[in-house]
């Protein structure tokens, strides 16, 4: 299989995680691609031109994220650990939260990264704040599973890879305006990000570089 990705992406460091909690490391190559640009790697594989993307040894393609990590928790024989609990639907909304926080970090970051200052439209980065704001207040709250064994769920890999892309995020653009942190925020949440840390090798190795 071959795993097409960008090292900055959150959604494709959950893939690259899943790839090697899974053990599936040997079975699966990593290969950057230029998904901002006109990349035919790329982009015969996955019209819409966004990573993760899988191509399957038959030639047949998976995405987006989630379908991917679907399938490698299936393949490798652990569906049964793909969500913690008894309530998969209840693991599935903490993932597409999850997935969520890291579209609403992404949104607000490219208005920043794409415009001056003064062309900003200041309306949406806020209502992507105030997204970013009440998710993280949920999930601080939320009594989060803090067992990784055998190997993290589906949803704690999303999770985990989302706040870190917040922390990719404080060494550049819009979220310098605020006072706090957000792990000085929600302590209970950046506890919870460090005993995934701490417990998943595959995170450190994953961290991107600016």
């Amino acid at each position: 299989m071959k795993l097409l990705i960008s090292p900055t992406s959150p959604y494709a460091r959950t893939a690259r995680m899943a790839v090697s909690v899974l053990e599936l490391d040997k079975e699966v190559t990593i290969q950057t691609v230029n998904h901002r640009g006109h990349d035919e790697t790329l982009l015969v594989r996955n019209p819409l031109g966004k990573v993760p993307t899988l191509i399957l040894e038959n030639e047949e393609v998976l995405y987006d994220s989630r379908v991917i990590l679907d399938c490698l928790y299936e393949r490798k024989g652990k569906a049964v650990f793909q969500f913690r609990g008894p309530d998969k639907y209840q693991g599935l909304t903490r993932q597409a939260l999850a997935a969520g926080l890291m579209d609403c970090t992404i949104a607000a970051a490219i208005e920043t990264r794409n415009h001056d200052q003064d062309r900003q439209n200041s309306q949406w980065i806020d209502r992507q704040e105030g997204k970013i704001l009440r998710a993280l207040a949920m999930l601080d709250q939320a009594h989060l599973v803090t067992d990784f064994a055998p190997l993290p769920s589906a949803d704690q890999l999303f999770l985990a890879s989302a706040l870190g892309y917040l922390d990719f995020t404080t060494q550049g653009t819009w979220w310098g305006k605020w006072q706090q942190s957000w792990q000085e925020s929600h302590p209970n949440l950046a506890q919870w990000l460090q005993e995934f840390a701490d417990a998943v090798p595959a995170f450190g190795a994953t961290t991107p570089t600016a």
